[in-house]
């Protein structure tokens, strides 16, 4: 129409046409964008809402793996519990059979010792023993003499606490005997199952047991190492050690020990009825 008018040089109606072109050109053109930017913003939505559910996707299943872990961790540390605690129940069951093991090897020597004094203690005088020469005699006349030294060292190392003299050895008693030194060591060696330095190390490591004991007792405070030094010792390392190989216990074990079975002695005393 805009075309046929300006041939006709109808211009202001030609014109009103071309105006009429253009504005209906700008609204097709605006349309268009608004439907593209429409199709856009409704793509990105859509986008959007997909990655929400892929990151809440992502968060549950990190919520879901951290709770597994969570309780396989439980799982794990529960085990571990029931395992330590097996273990701390055995060993304190350990503990205490050594404990009371020490106890009753303590009353068979006791028995073992009043045995042996009452089998020998009328066999020879001490001048016998100082004096005999086990080449010439019987074997059963050098078991007997041999024994008797025994006797005679152990009653001198009793009666005085020989033993809780650091500077103690096997000199000082072979003269206190009045014998020699092969004598005095086939004697140790054949009766009491160690050598000298272990049968003095016995003594100490009981004299440690019995006032470790006595402390208990009185609740008194403990100092292990001063007890160690009070029975003999002039090391703690070496006491430390000592005490082990002849307990198997550790000194703090072994008092442990003898605080429990003063609480069992306690309660079984209050566990006792009072009769009229």
């Amino acid at each position: 129409m805009y075309i046929t008018t300006r041939d006709q040089h109808k211009y202001a109606e030609a014109l009103k046409w071309h105006e009429s072109f253009t504005t209906l050109q700008k609204n097709i053109f605006t349309g268009k964008q608004a439907e593209s930017l429409n199709r856009i913003l409704v793509e990105n939505e859509t986008q959007k809402k997909t990655l929400l559910l892929l990151q809440k996707e992502l968060e549950l299943s990190r919520v879901k793996r951290n709770f597994s872990n969570l309780i396989i961790v439980s799982v794990f540390i529960l085990l571990f519990s029931a395992v330590f605690l097996v273990y701390l129940i055995r060993v304190s069951r350990y503990r205490n059979i050594l404990f009371l093991k020490n106890k009753e090897l303590d009353q068979q020597l006791q028995i073992a010792r009043s045995r042996f004094e009452l089998k020998y203690s009328q066999r020879q005088t001490d001048e016998e023993v100082a004096d005999y020469d086990p080449d010439s005699m019987p074997d059963s006349d050098q078991n007997n003499k041999s024994a008797l030294l025994y006797s005679r060292l152990l009653d001198l190392i009793e009666s005085g606490k020989l033993y809780l003299d650091p500077d103690l050895n096997f000199k000082n008693l072979q003269n206190e005997l009045g014998t020699n030194k092969k004598y005095l060591y086939e004697a140790i060696s054949q009766f009491s199952g160690t050598n000298f330095r272990g049968l003095v190390n016995r003594y100490r490591i009981n004299e440690v047991r019995q006032l470790m004991e006595e402390a208990v007792g009185k609740e008194e405070r403990i100092s292990v190492t001063g007890i160690a030094f009070a029975a003999g010792f002039n090391s703690d390392t070496s006491f430390y050690r000592i005490f082990g190989q002849y307990t198997g216990l550790t000194p703090n074990e072994y008092i442990d020990q003898l605080k429990k079975e003063r609480k069992r002695k306690i309660s079984s005393i209050d566990l006792v009825p009072f009769s009229d």
